[in-house]
C-alpha cells in the first residue's frame, strides 16, 4: 500500500489549483443559482479578445418539473458589444424531470479597453404560481487593440502643430451674417416646398386609413416596405422601425388597445392574459419584435435574406388574426383562437 508524503500531498493539490485558475482565464463563465429548481448559466469562449474579433457568449438555463419557463429578456444595451449573430435553442429535455434551453450569440466589438456582458433576465413561474425572476451574473471582457510591428511604426511620422491664422473681423462678421441669411431663406423654402406637401399627404394618409380596414391598411404598408430600398443601402434601423410599428398598428386597430406604447413583453402579456390568443400566434408575434428590438436597440445586422422572411412573417400574422366577412349575411366575424 502507497502512502504519499505531507509534501506530495501539497505539491499534488498546488498542481490542481493552477489547473484549475488557468482553465478560469481561458473560459470566462458564470452560473447563477435560484433557491427554486432553476439555475442560468452564462460563459464567453473568451475573455480576452483583439479589436473587431468576433467571439462566443452562451446563455444556458436549466429547470426542473414544476417551474413553468417564462420569457429571456435580452439586454437591449449591449454597451460596447454588438450582436453579429444569435441562435436560440429549443427547450431540450436532459434527465429525469429537468430541461434546458440554450441560446448562442456572437459578439463583437470596435472599441478598446475594459467592458461587461450585462445580466439577461429570465422570469419564470413556481409550482403555487408565484412569479419570479433570475438574473446571469456579467462577464467582463478585455478589448486589445492590433499593436504596430517595427516597420509600421517606422513609417509613421508626427502630426505638424497647428498654423494659427489670424481672422479678419469684417470678413467673420459677413460670413455669420450671410450664414444666417442662408438659415432663413432655406427655411422658408423648406416650408412652402416640402414640409406643407407632407402635411397634405399626411392629411390624405389618414382619411384613406379611414376607409381601410386594419389589415388592409398592414398590408398596403407591408408591400410599399417591400419594395423599399432600406435593405439595399443598409439602414435596418428604419426597415426594422417601420415594420414593428406596422405590426403594433395593426394590433392596435384589430383588438382596440394602445399596442404601439407597449414593450414587447408587456404586448405578449396582454395578448395573453386579456385577449387569450392562441398559443402559437403569440410566439409568432413575440420572436418578430424580438427581432426589430434587436436590430434597432442592440446593434443587430440581418442577414439579407431576412427582409423577405420577416416581411412574410408579418403577412402570416396579420393573415391569420385578421376579420374575416360572412359569406351568408355579409356579417364581420373576429378570426379568434383561444388558448
Amino acid at each position: 500500500m502507497l502512502l504519499l508524503s505531507q509534501h506530495n500531498c501539497r505539491d499534488t493539490i498546488y498542481r490542481v489549483s493552477t489547473l484549475m485558475i488557468l482553465l478560469l482565464c481561458v473560459f470566462g463563465f458564470a452560473t447563477v443559482f435560484a433557491d427554486d429548481n432553476i439555475l442560468v448559466k452564462a460563459n464567453a469562449d473568451r475573455t480576452k479578445i483583439l479589436i473587431g474579433d468576433i467571439f462566443d457568449y452562451t446563455l444556458t438555463v436549466e429547470w426542473g418539473e414544476g417551474i413553468e419557463l417564462g420569457r429571456i429578456d435580452m439586454p437591449m444595451a449591449l454597451g460596447a458589444f454588438e450582436i453579429r449573430d444569435y441562435q436560440p435553442s429549443e427547450t431540450k429535455k436532459i434527465g429525469k424531470g429537468k430541461y434546458s434551453k440554450v441560446t448562442n450569440f456572437k459578439l463583437s466589438t470596435y472599441d478598446i479597453g475594459e467592458y461587461e456582458i450585462p445580466s439577461f433576465e429570465i422570469k419564470y413561474k413556481t409550482k403555487d404560481g408565484a412569479e419570479k425572476s433570475i438574473k446571469s451574473a456579467p462577464i467582463k471582457i478585455t478589448v486589445e487593440g492590433v499593436k504596430a510591428s517595427e516597420a509600421e511604426k517606422r513609417d509613421i511620422r508626427e502630426i505638424k502643430p497647428p498654423v494659427m491664422v489670424k481672422a479678419n473681423p469684417l470678413v467673420r462678421n459677413l460670413i455669420i451674417l450671410g450664414t444666417l441669411i442662408f438659415i432663413i431663406i432655406g427655411g422658408l423654402l423648406y416650408y412652402f416646398f416640402v414640409y406643407r406637401k407632407k402635411l397634405k399627404a399626411m392629411e390624405s394618409l389618414k382619411a384613406m386609413e379611414t376607409l381601410l380596414s386594419p389589415n388592409e391598411e398592414a398590408l398596403r404598408g407591408l408591400e410599399d416596405l417591400t419594395n423599399s430600398s432600406y435593405f439595399k443601402e443598409g439602414k435596418y434601423k428604419i426597415f426594422y422601425s417601420i415594420l414593428s410599428g406596422i405590426l403594433k398598428r395593426y394590433i392596435s386597430r384589430r383588438y382596440s388597445i394602445n399596442a404601439i406604447d407597449m414593450t414587447t413583453y408587456e404586448l405578449i402579456y396582454v395578448l395573453k392574459k386579456k385577449l387569450r390568443l392562441a398559443e402559437n400566434v403569440r410566439a409568432k408575434i413575440g420572436e418578430l419584435l424580438d427581432e426589430c428590438d434587436l436590430v434597432k436597440f442592440a446593434k443587430f445586422i440581418p442577414h439579407i435574406d431576412r427582409k423577405l422572411l420577416v416581411t412574410n412573417a408579418c403577412k402570416s400574422i396579420i393573415e391569420e388574426t385578421k376579420e374575416v366577412e360572412a359569406a351568408e349575411n355579409g356579417a364581420v366575424v373576429a378570426q379568434e383562437v383561444a388558448i
